[in-house]
């Protein structure tokens, strides 16, 4: 079977990959619906036909390309964007937190000027907001990747730090940084697990969405909806693909890690040409380095009549030289 994976990473195209090879099998103008349709339209029903998986992100219009051109496939939100989606959720609260004690900081300044005669605009930043800002880590990372740092003198806190103080620090800050951290981890450990085990990640996937709907903190309700949402094509995400085409390739879990490693080429090339003002030639362009295949010629032509050799370089005129 073919595996399409597409991503808007590219900002002014979407990509298209065979996930198994890793082969962009195109990349369009737009993604938008004027554009995309009529490429689809244009690629005949027995190939569409052959697409078993569209691994994407959120973006709707791109799960609905399962209904309306590749029927026989199943769509797949990448992991990727789903944990991101919640990483970024706890990220506004960690900053809710740190505007609160910046408020509280704010006050006390003021109080302090008016009993002081003073008229200070700016203080010295208080402790909360120092291990705030140094160690949103706690939450934002799974514990499995941290990297224990031996105790540490630091000069703002004035005592020994190490990771476990730092930990211990920030989650006193709040008093719903521990359910936070520990609601994120269920999910961390959901996404682990269930290796081509659809129905027991629905399962789990179903008692999570209950876990969350019934938390006390805004944010997990927030996650719930979004999990309701997009709960079959993320049970697909599970999906672990191997081609039989090719015996070699590794059994690994569909997502758009592949993409996202060949947004680097289409981004770099913006920012290096400036951006953009022919994309027929900047796709050819892409589509010529990166395939090892032969590559799509205009007028073809043989190996002999492309690689010629040329005369021999004269001397090298300098109008310095005497």
């Amino acid at each position: 079977g073919v595996y399409l994976n597409t991503a808007p990473d590219c900002k002014y195209a979407m990509v298209i990959m065979d996930f198994i090879t890793g082969d962009v099998l195109d990349i369009i103008r737009s993604r938008r619906k004027t554009v995309t349709e009529s490429y689809f339209l244009s690629i005949p029903r027995e190939e569409r036909a052959q697409v078993e998986f569209l691994c994407c992100d959120m973006y709707q219009p791109y799960i609905k390309y399962t209904s309306g051109f590749l029927w026989n496939a199943r769509p797949c939100i990448d992991s990727f964007h789903v944990l991101k989606w919640l990483l970024n959720l706890i990220n506004n609260y960690i900053i809710t937190v740190r505007k609160r004690y910046q408020k509280r900081d704010r006050e006390l300044l003021k109080e302090k000027n008016l009993k002081s005669n003073k008229d200070y605009k700016t203080m010295e930043e208080s402790r909360e907001v120092y291990i705030l800002r140094k160690a949103s880590w706690v939450l934002l990372r799974n514990p499995s990747n941290w990297f224990y740092v031996e105790p540490r003198y630091n000069t703002k806190l004035r005592r020994y730090m190490d990771t476990y103080d730092w930990e211990r620090e920030f989650l006193a800050l709040d008093e719903n940084f521990t359910a936070i951290r520990n609601l994120k981890d269920l999910y961390e450990e959901f996404n682990e697990n269930f290796v081509n085990d659809l129905d027991g990640a629905a399962k789990r996937l179903d008692e999570l969405i209950e876990i969350y709907s019934q938390s006390n903190i805004y944010i997990f309700r927030q996650f719930a909806d979004l999990l309701k949402k997009f709960h079959d094509p993320i049970v697909n995400s599970f999906t672990y693909a191997k081609s039989e085409e090719i015996p070699e390739a590794a059994l690994r879990r569909l997502s758009n890690g592949p993409l996202e490693s060949f947004n680097n080429i289409p981004s770099a090339l913006r920012s290096q040409s400036h951006g953009i003002s022919n994309f027929e030639f900047a796709r050819n362009r892409m589509l010529w380095t990166i395939r090892e295949d032969a590559a799509i010629r205009f007028h073809p032509r043989s190996d002999e009549e492309i690689h010629t050799t040329g005369k021999k370089r004269g001397p090298y005129k300098n109008k310095n030289n005497i």
